[in-house]
């Protein structure tokens, strides 16, 4: 679990590496950053991602598909950040910084590849219907063919389809997301032809997942929609539909754009004080998986790490005897553990801490070769 001293040194990080006057949500990491100075700070977040191992761990069947599938997507993000060790062109592996970390996140990737598979069983066992929707995506390899998307957000542009805002059409919500995204991954059936094609893109999905002024876990899940294709091997076929239908952007730029308005959401949020940690949690780490630029900002790393439960390793603990207060849209399916823990906050928590350790894997262990 975290250490008491971890805050000061996130502090003193942030204080140092702080960027200012910046209009859109940036990465805070320097590339020529000695990696040193990040050893200590990725070490905290392979401690709470430990943490939360021994949730899933005592958990395990009891998992619903949205908590399992987070660690599924966990698992993805510890893979690549062990693939991302090995370093290439002019830089050179450090040894000394790294090794100790390396074994450590060896140790969560292994315990990652016990555990998951019967968070899968259970989840799949509590509700065999939502499992097969989502079947295609509920493994580590459905996620590990996603890679960074480097254009900067302020240079892309999007609009809708043509007429899409005169469309009787409302905001992302779950169950129309879920249909959704069972046409992208091919397990939605038609009830006279039988099982339609993979990446299925109906008019209706694609205004949903395009319609303007959506907010909160509607905006989200509009992007996961294009995350989904992406992953999916739909993105052509995405592309093909939004220039037909007379949108301005391809999916790239759609994920851009949706993921800076969920990125500037977070930066409101976080400034004010008044947070919705799931919510806050779920834009890090799926922007973080989509690699977007900005996903990571340091000053947030300390109010993600408060959100998770020293005890238990979960995120968003509450007390069962209070209501769970509801606010703006509703998010995806969730539930309360009798210890008080949220599933569904717990696997956007751990998606978060993925994409941070992603992200610094390389920069602790890589260095410029010294000629």
């Amino acid at each position: 679990m975290r250490v008491t001293s971890c805050t000061m040194i996130l502090f003193t990080l942030i204080c140092h590496l702080q960027v200012h006057g910046s209009s859109q949500p940036q990465a805070c990491l320097p590339d020529d950053s000695p990696p040193g100075r990040f050893v200590d700070l990725l070490t905290t977040v392979v401690q709470a991602a430990e943490g939360a191992i021994q949730f899933l761990d005592h958990t395990q069947q009891e998992m619903i598909l949205d908590g399992a599938l987070g660690f599924v997507m966990f698992e993805a993000q510890v893979n690549a950040s062990m693939r991302k060790t090995a370093c290439t062109g002019n830089m050179t592996h450090v040894t000394q910084t790294c090794g100790r970390i390396e074994r450590r996140l060896c140790l969560v990737q292994r315990k990652l590849s016990l555990l998951v598979p019967g968070a899968i069983q259970a989840a799949q066992t509590s509700n065999p219907s939502y499992y097969d929707n989502f079947e295609p995506m509920i493994s580590s390899e459905f996620w590990s063919s996603s890679s960074p998307l480097t254009v900067e957000t302020d240079q892309v542009t999007t609009r809708p389809p043509n007429g899409s805002t005169a469309v009787p059409i409302d905001c992302a919500t779950e169950s129309k997301c879920d249909y959704c995204f069972g046409l992208l991954l091919g397990t939605r059936r038609n009830e006279e032809q039988g099982p339609l094609e993979r990446c299925t893109v109906s008019d209706t999905c694609l205004q949903m997942a395009t319609l303007p002024g959506c907010t909160e876990y509607a905006l989200s899940h509009q992007m996961l929609y294009f995350l989904m294709a992406r992953q999916s091997g739909c993105a052509d076929i995405l592309d093909h539909k939004l220039k037909m239908a007379g949108a301005l952007g391809d999916l790239s730029d759609w994920l851009h754009s949706l993921c800076s308005r969920m990125l500037n959401n977070n930066m409101v949020q976080f400034s004010s004080g008044e947070m919705n940690h799931d919510l806050f949690l779920e834009n890090v780490g799926l922007c973080g998986m989509a690699g977007v630029q900005g996903a990571v900002r340091l000053e947030w790393l300390p109010a993600i790490l408060n959100i998770q439960d020293p005890a238990t390793g979960c995120f968003c603990r509450t007390d069962l005897q209070q209501p769970v207060k509801k606010r703006g849209r509703e998010k995806r399916l969730d539930t309360r553990l009798s210890n008080g823990c949220s599933q569904h906050c717990t696997a956007v928590g751990v998606i978060a801490l993925g994409a941070y350790i992603e992200h610094f894997m390389p920069q602790v262990c890589c260095a410029v070769k010294v000629a």
